[in-house]
């Protein structure tokens, strides 16, 4: 990935809602990018580093039922690494978002419409 930020920000502009997600267990930090159309999809960036000093991360889909509350992360569509310097832009960028709830699915579907649900 050639410019992280210019990735994040096209992301930013196709999605009505972002929330972040820390999962300490499998050590990522997550975005969830919720969109009025349906297509709704996350970022995974990795917090350990490899050999080579780069963090892995990944984009996939994104599922939430509003009946059972719950999400499902679907198979990886996109994987690419990034340096240091972009980890520090992430993490500043994550740290803004509003941390994600499941019971932010209701309020995402009164506000924007039962089409949210896939």
């Amino acid at each position: 990935m050639k410019d992280f930020t210019i990735k994040l920000t096209q992301m930013n502009s196709l999605f009505i809602c972002k929330f972040s997600v820390s999962d300490y267990i499998n050590h990522e930090f997550k975005i969830y990018y919720i969109s009025p159309d349906g297509n709704h999809e996350y970022l995974s960036v990795n917090q350990i580093q490899d050999t080579d000093h780069q963090h892995e991360c990944s984009i996939g889909s994104l599922y939430f039922n509003s009946k059972t509350k719950t999400m499902f992360e679907d198979t990886r569509t996109e994987t690419f690494t990034i340096n240091r310097k972009n980890y520090k832009d992430f993490i500043n960028y994550f740290n803004i978002l509003k941390g994600w709830s499941n019971e932010y699915i209701d309020d995402i579907e009164k506000i924007y419409g039962k089409n949210l649900v896939m």
